[in-house]
């Protein structure tokens, strides 16, 4: 017997990650490790995602490979964005001022000597006095580059540690060379580059804070998901009314909700009434008003009444739980644009040193002979100004910052890739019940066959009354409105796409379409084929429903086409999207909503076995498909589909089976999807193309002498920032449905 591998998956913070060379060292050095199964490296988030065999492997294994690679690791206990080591605290704060304050006699030598600056004090330019601030600032501030520098070396890579530690190092050592020189020729005066070394320093310190300080605007997006799970609410228990944590609060208990409060659990209105703001969750704007036996959702804000609520969900299992858990995961999978990038960092900090060579070599013996300082300089600059960090920031914070803008309008990607995915499929599959219908059928006709209408609607309520499907639960509320008692159900069995089948009382009940019913061998006299007919011409549903072992009658359901539905199906055109409606309906159910969306091809009666074989026909052709359902007759197609998009109200497997989710059963979420797909991905391209630009022009700018090593410092750090602030960008994004 085939035993199954047990694994696990972790979520791990890594400090002293500096560009993309060090998450990509990270990634082959746990890839090599026999039992890990997946592993993604996250720079923007400083994160990595860990998915193991814990019998071939441990965790506390896992964190030692990563410190033996040299680089910190805290196993994430709590997802939270807080945790972030970006270099934000007070001691990279400090690091920075004290740096700075260090340099300005530095920059003010510097200043004098290119006459731009007054001459100042003659301390300003002994040597002996910038050799010291020099070495404070390139030994004790710039520790932790040579420190990242060596770990780096010793698993035979470079990152950019590398380039500062060799770049600052060569112009301190040289200027440490001259300035012993000059004791036994005192009538020299060389040029030194003390003020190189500690620029450097200061200015990619700077960048660094700069750089932090926008990752974290990145990351509001998180946090305000977050602070939605955190907090008091009050809980009546045993008698008792208290305060407790969300994390405290149990499944049967009775929260009260006063104005103004979060909603930290899912769960229904039992007592009182307000307007709760739901736009955290699915993106819409105006408030919704509950009353008893109104759902409310997790991470929600109550706004003006006061109500009691029965908790049904709690911790992982809410919505809000289930939200984030599908935000976070989405930063740990890489894009297909970004791996392209990673094997471009891979090799990029080896490259840019043969450069830095090339140019000591042509500046020493060709350009400048015999001047090594001025060959240093340059050999300086080309290692400082090279930025592998603008690279491997250019992806993911892209993803970081457009999923965020999604989840804001409640559109959740499972998976980075999927966002970029999306924006270019041109085959767009709709379900239609619940999908471009408002879910919500209503039984208009009944026939009956020897017994009552009473009688039949409680049979196949009885039946229907725990499925999920929209026109089970038009039966069943049908049911509640006559005030029906329904018997017991049991040996419930669903057939996806077709119905149902249950023993009600001490009777065999089949609910469901005229497929079902060829399937168990019943027969539909004249007098039943010529009203199901009519029904059906009429735009309508037709339930069939068998007791013992004959039809017993037939419920009509009519749905309405959603108006929001219409509007995204004009989007869709408008893209020169191919638009498709598939349902399990009848022809004219299907072709009646198809007409009014304005969809020209339609496939009716298709069974979850058939939307997949569509699927899998129109990929063979070369299309990209996406799906839109929520059903769990859409589960199949779901799954198989470039792109499979369940809407919030559908079944849990088809949200479990879809690559995203949106909170609302609106179709125009999907038409916002694309959008938001459309414009992270040139946000990508865009980030990729300056890192590529920056170091195609500066690079062979600083060999050339015209760029001195502080400002390819800061030229540096300032290309990093530019991508982060470039992907802030999609945060402002705004969709035509809002």
């Amino acid at each position: 017997m085939k035993i199954e591998p047990q694994t696990e998956e972790t979520i791990l913070t890594i400090t002293g990650m500096t560009c993309a060379a060090c998450s990509a060292r990270i990634e082959k050095a746990l890839g090599k490790m026999e039992g890990v199964e997946q592993v993604n490296v996250n720079l923007a988030l400083h994160r990595a995602f860990v998915r193991y065999d814990c019998d071939q492997l441990t965790l506390d294994q896992i964190e030692e490979k990563i410190r033996q690679v040299g680089y910190g690791v805290a196993k994430q206990t709590v997802r939270s964005s807080q945790s972030q080591p970006f270099g934000t605290s007070s001691t990279a704060r400090n690091r920075l001022i004290v740096s700075f304050i260090l340099s300005i006699p530095l920059f003010w030598a510097m200043g004098a000597h290119l006459q731009i600056l007054p001459e100042g004090p003659a301390l300003l330019h002994s040597p002996w006095f910038q050799f010291a601030i020099a070495t404070v600032i390139q030994f004790g501030i710039g520790l932790p580059f040579y420190i990242g520098a060596f770990h780096a070396l010793r698993q035979k890579s470079a990152n950019m540690d590398v380039l500062i530690a060799l770049g600052t190092s060569a112009a301190y050592f040289y200027s440490h060379y001259l300035t012993f020189h000059s004791i036994r020729h005192p009538a020299e005066h060389p040029m030194y580059l003390y003020d190189a070394s500690a620029m450097i320093i200061t200015t990619v310190l700077f960048g660094k804070w700069l750089e932090a300080k926008a990752k974290k605007r990145t990351l509001r997006s998180l946090d305000h998901f977050y602070d939605a799970n955190s907090g008091m609410t009050t809980v009546i228990r045993g008698g008792v009314v208290k305060k407790v944590a969300a994390r405290d609060i149990l499944v049967g208990d009775t929260a009260i909700i006063g104005p103004g409060e979060r909603i930290a659990v899912d769960g229904r209105v039992i007592e009182g009434s307000s307007d709760v703001n739901e736009a955290m969750i699915t993106g819409e704007s105006l408030p919704k008003a509950k009353h008893p036996g109104d759902p409310v959702i997790s991470g929600t804000l109550n706004l003006n009444g006061t109500f009691k609520m029965i908790v049904d969900k709690t911790g992982d299992e809410t919505n809000l739980a289930r939200m984030i858990r599908l935000m976070e995961d989405a930063q740990y999978s890489k894009a297909p644009i970004q791996r392209m990038a990673d094997r471009i960092s891979g090799i990029f900090v080896p490259v840019i040193l043969v450069v830095a060579g090339l140019t000591f070599i042509a500046w020493n013996w060709l350009l400048a002979p015999g001047n090594t300082g001025l060959a240093i300089e340059r050999m300086i600059a080309v290692m400082v100004v090279a930025c592998p960090c603008a690279l491997g920031l250019a992806t993911p914070t892209s993803i970081l910052v457009g999923t965020g803008r999604a989840a804001e309008l409640g559109i959740w990607f499972k998976e980075g890739k999927q966002l970029e995915v999306l924006h270019g499929v041109d085959t767009i599959l709709l379900d239609k019940t619940g999908t471009v219908t408002s879910g919500r059928p209503q039984i208009t006709n009944i026939w009956t066959n020897l017994i009552s209408e009473s009688s039949l609607l409680s049979y196949a309520a009885a039946a229907e009354r725990y499925s999920e499907h929209p026109l089970a639960r038009a039966i069943v509320v049908k049911a509640q409105s006559e005030k029906l008692t329904l018997p017991a159900s049991r040996g419930i069995e669903s057939f996806p796409g077709y119905g149902v089948a249950a023993v009600v009382g001490e009777v065999r009940v089949i609910v469901g379409n005229r497929a079902l019913l060829q399937r168990y061998g019943i027969r539909m006299n004249r007098f039943a084929e010529a009203w199901a007919d009519k029904r059906e011409r009429e735009g309508k549903t037709v339930i069939h429903a068998v007791i013992g072992n004959q039809l017993a009658g037939m419920l009509a359901a009519a749905d309405s086409v959603k108006p929001s539905a219409k509007q995204a199906v004009a989007r869709f055109a408008g893209w020169n999207k191919d638009i498709i409606l598939i349902t399990g309906d009848n022809i004219h159910a299907a072709q009646s909503a198809a007409k009014e969306l304005g969809i020209a091809r339609v496939y009716y009666e298709s069974f979850p076995e058939e939307k997949l074989e569509l699927i899998r026909s129109l990929q063979s052709q070369g299309k990209k498909i996406a799906m839109v359902g929520d059903g769990m007759n859409d589960v199949p197609a779901l799954a198989a589909a470039d792109v499979g998009i369940a809407l919030g109200t559908g079944a849990d497997i088809a949200l479990e089976a879809a690559d995203m989710n949106l909170s609302k059963s609106d179709l125009n979420g999907v038409a916002d999807a694309m959008e938001i797909s459309k414009r992270t991905v040139r946000n990508i391209q865009q980030n990729l193309g300056f890192a590529f630009l920056y170091n195609a022009v500066m690079i062979p700018f600083a060999a050339a002498g015209w760029l001195p090593p502080w400002a390819a410092g800061l030229a540096m750090a300032m290309s990093s920032v530019t991508v982060v602030m470039n992907a802030l960008r999609l945060q402002k994004i705004k969709v035509r449905s809002t």
